[in-house]
C-alpha cells in the first residue's frame, strides 16, 4: 500500500511567484503546493535591492501579496513598503519634515496609509503641505505611487505651484479596487518555506 505522504507529494506541483510589473516582474520565489489557489493571500518579504530588474534609490523593505494564480504562475501586488531605518534617519535629517497619510485613495481606487518625508520650504506651512500632497495622490494612480517608491521620490505641480520633493517612508495598502482584500496580517509570510526570499533587517 502506497504511503499517503508519498501520494500527497505526487499530487503537488511547483508554482512560481512573480513581483508586480512596476518592480520588474522578477520571479521572487517558488513553492510546492497541492492547489495553487491556496497561495492567494500569502505574503512574501523581500527588498527593492534584491529585485534584479530595478535600480532603486533606496533599498526599502517590501512585502508582496499573492493576488491571483494563472496555471503555475502567481502574480503579486504590493502590500507594504518600509524605508530602512538607517536611510530614514539620513533622509529625515536632510528633508526635515514627516507627514502621515491616512486612508488616502488614488485615482484608480486603491487606498493606503503611510508616512512621507518632505523637504519643506519656508513659505509652506504643514497644513497646506498636507493638503497639497493628498490632492496629488488623489489625482495619481497606484502605479504612479509604486514608481515613486522605486525612483525614491515624486515631485509635481499643484495649482501652478511646485510641491516640495517627497519620499515615502512607509506605505501600507488597505484596499484594492479589484481582487482580494489586502491581508489584515503581515505575519503570514511563508518563513518556513526556504524557497521564499526574505529581506534582511
Amino acid at each position: 500500500m502506497q504511503n499517503w505522504r508519498q501520494t500527497a507529494q505526487e499530487h503537488k506541483s511547483w508554482c512560481s511567484i512573480f513581483a508586480p510589473e512596476t518592480f520588474g516582474a522578477d520571479e521572487i520565489g517558488t513553492t510546492l503546493v497541492q492547489d495553487s489557489n491556496e497561495l492567494v493571500g500569502e505574503t512574501i518579504k523581500t527588498s527593492l535591492g534584491e529585485l534584479s530588474d530595478v535600480e532603486p534609490k533606496r533599498n526599502g523593505k517590501i512585502i508582496f501579496e499573492v493576488t491571483s494564480v494563472h496555471g503555475e504562475d502567481a502574480k503579486t501586488e504590493l502590500l507594504q513598503y518600509e524605508m530602512p531605518k538607517s536611510e530614514r534617519n539620513v533622509v529625515l535629517s536632510e528633508y526635515g519634515s514627516i507627514l502621515s497619510l491616512n486612508n488616502i485613495e488614488t485615482l484608480d481606487g486603491y487606498s493606503f496609509d503611510g508616512n512621507v518625508i518632505v523637504r519643506r520650504p519656508a513659505r509652506w506651512d504643514m497644513h497646506m503641505l498636507q493638503e497639497s500632497i493628498e490632492h496629488i495622490v488623489s489625482e495619481s494612480t497606484m502605479e504612479d505611487m509604486l514608481t515613486s517608491l522605486v525612483n525614491g521620490s515624486f515631485t509635481t505641480r499643484e495649482h501652478n505651484r511646485a510641491v516640495p520633493e517627497v519620499e515615502f517612508e512607509s506605505l501600507v495598502v488597505s484596499d484594492r479596487p479589484n481582487g482580494p482584500d489586502p491581508s489584515p496580517s503581515l505575519d503570514r509570510a511563508s518563513e518556513t518555506d526556504p524557497q521564499f526570499p526574505h529581506a534582511s533587517d
